[in-house]
């Protein structure tokens, strides 16, 4: 599975795109999905995003934004 974050207009973000975060590849219910290795979504805190799931042979049953502990 890959997750992208996107716009509102559904552009993909730079930094969050396909592209640059990380494959997941186990079935996993408490998996953090990761960017170049980092997880910290702070600086699109009050944004609106859209998010992007591209799956095969896989199901997703939820997810969720835990609020940091920074």
């Amino acid at each position: 599975m890959n997750v992208e974050l996107q716009t509102a207009e559904c552009q993909p973000l730079l930094e969050y795109s396909l592209a640059e975060c990380d494959r997941v590849y186990h079935n996993n219910i408490r998996k953090v999905v990761t960017c170049k290795g980092q997880s910290n979504l702070s600086d699109l805190a009050a944004k609106l995003v859209r998010m992007r799931f591209v799956m095969q042979d896989c199901k997703l049953s939820a997810f969720q934004f835990p609020e940091s502990s920074t």
